[in-house]
């Protein structure tokens, strides 16, 4: 054991730390292995860290305390194995079916007696939400009034703002009835201050317990909630996100306190709205000023893999990917609004493995955002005779509210806290569709966008580039490959995949 003797002890200090840097630094950083608990070095994924130097001596555990976590960068991955899986598909369809139901209470309240009261309140609360309410009042006077399911999920599928600042919305008025002594009906066999207490109980970052999952489906009798959808052998990950929340949770924040740097590789598509779950990193981030995380998107495995579509010649639609895109872009700039500090977030849009068509698919995107910002600006100079703006949303070719401006934002190198790993230059100019569509009705906007995409052959170059990258020829070797544990591929052949996996689990739980 060194003693204050020591010649080790006895070099300047500045030396000591140089050997300290040197000794912790692992190549690659370090990674979270889940099923450990652990910190791993990024070359040995399998083992612990081991820093036995600093159990030598009381001086060197002192000068060493929170070296390692300072000179590495911590690695998350996304996780799922096949003993998490079934609680991770309930715990995904807990959130889905309440997210549902929510949506369709939230009907109900717009037609009910103490609607005022809840509008004047959630003003209060939500300032951002008037094209909210506007659409509400917008949608009562063009349609029946409806006090089931219908209009509620209307509403809120045709507001298109942030998903998450929608979901708050949304049960926040359905507590604000309930104050109000407000009847509701009961949606999905799910009463209103169930709903509420499932919102309170589960963030959508949140990685439960089997027993948590299980409690919650015999509690509110909604037996068949993860068994629905849960297919043989396939993954339910979790989030990079909501597995690096789980370890900083369990993390004293004597010691979390020395991070520097966290990567968040969002390599698979992940359950329970994994768009929003940074939001679970904004206190860490906020306690710790140095600490900044960096979000890294795989576009394909994420968003433009197969995921539920799975037939062989399976093709995405340009606006459905196009939509997924804008979704973890507006939940990724909305951070700021709830309060992560300015420095210490960024996404990073992966491209990889074929950055050429991933730089073709963004154009895509480019292309349909420039056409709503162009209906926007016309309908703001008056040059659009329509209905009242909010009811513009409901149209394909409005995907998010604020899309465009981060889109543009991006596409002319603007500091910005969101960054391609692949060519964006685009040629951005919106006064030209302006003037091609002067005066021209709503319809006729979208008759013409529309032909516009024909015109130019839109569809047949997306498909070109929508081809599976190599290695993977066909969209069943990726989606096997990427979501199909070993054991469990032989199911999904050629036939199953044409017949859309039709091997599921339907055998509910008895009890």
């Amino acid at each position: 054991m060194p003693s204050p003797s020591s010649p080790f002890l006895a070099l300047p200090p500045e030396l000591r730390n140089a050997i300290y840097e040197q000794y912790v630094l692992a190549e690659g950083g370090y990674v979270y292995n889940f099923e450990l608990g652990k910190l791993c070095a990024a070359n040995d994924p399998e083992h612990p860290v081991d820093l036995a130097l600093v159990y030598t001596c009381t001086q060197v555990a002192n000068e060493m305390k929170g070296i390692a976590l300072s000179c590495n960068v911590v690695t998350f991955r996304t996780f799922s194995s096949p003993d998490s899986d079934l609680r991770a598909s309930r715990f995904h369809e807990i959130m889905q079916e309440s997210d549902r139901a929510a949506a369709d209470l939230f009907g109900s309240v717009s037609y009910s007696q103490c609607y005022k009261h809840v509008l004047d309140e959630l003003v209060r609360v939500f300032p951002e939400c008037q094209p909210l309410l506007q659409l509400v009042k917008a949608m009562g006077q063009t349609s029946p009034p409806l006090c089931d399911a219908t209009q509620g999920a209307l509403i809120t599928s045709h507001w298109k703002g942030v998903p998450s600042v929608t979901r708050e919305i949304v049960f926040y008025a359905i507590e604000v009835a309930l104050k109000l002594d407000c009847p509701l009906p009961e949606e999905h066999g799910i009463l209103a201050h169930d709903l509420l207490e499932i919102q309170s109980t589960y963030m959508p970052w949140a990685i439960p317990t089997e027993n948590e999952t299980a409690f919650t489906i015999k509690k509110f009798d909604q037996k068949r909630w993860g068994y629905r959808q849960t297919e043989i052998g396939k993954m339910y990950p979790f989030s990079a996100a909501a597995v690096a929340i789980k370890f900083l949770q369990h993390t004293p924040i004597s010691t979390r306190k020395y991070l520097r740097k966290i990567v968040l590789l969002e390599d698979r598509a992940s359950i329970a709205f994994p768009e929003c779950h940074a939001k679970g990193l904004i206190p860490f981030c906020v306690e710790n000023p140095f600490l900044h995380i960096e979000r890294r998107l795989d576009l394909w495995r994420t968003m433009l893999c197969p995921f539920d579509y799975l037939y062989p010649n399976w093709l995405p639609l340009g606006n459905m990917s196009i939509d997924d895109l804008a979704r973890w872009i507006v939940e990724a700039m909305d951070l700021f609004r709830a309060g992560m500090p300015e420095k210490s977030f960024s996404l990073v849009l992966d491209g990889e493995p074929d950055l050429e068509k991933s730089s073709q698919f963004f154009e895509f995107a480019q292309r349909y955002t420039m056409w709503q910002e162009a209906i926007e600006e016309a309908c703001a100079r008056k040059l659009l005779w329509t209905r009242p703006l909010c009811l513009i949303r409901k149209h394909l070719l409005y995907i998010r509210e604020h899309f465009p401006t981060i889109l543009r934002a991006m596409t002319n190198n603007e500091s910005f806290p969101i960054r391609c790993n692949f060519n964006i230059d685009f040629s951005w100019n919106i006064e030209q569709i302006i003037d091609q569509n002067l005066y021209c009705s709503e319809l006729e906007w979208v008759d013409n966008y529309h032909d516009e995409w024909s015109k130019h052959d839109y569809e047949t170059r997306y498909k070109q580039v929508m081809k599976p990258f190599q290695p993977f020829r066909r969209w069943r070797d990726f989606y096997t490959t990427e979501y199909i544990y070993p054991t469990e591929r032989w199911r999904y052949t050629d036939e199953s995949i044409a017949l859309r996996l039709h091997v599921s689990r339907f055998n509910y739980p008895e009890n």
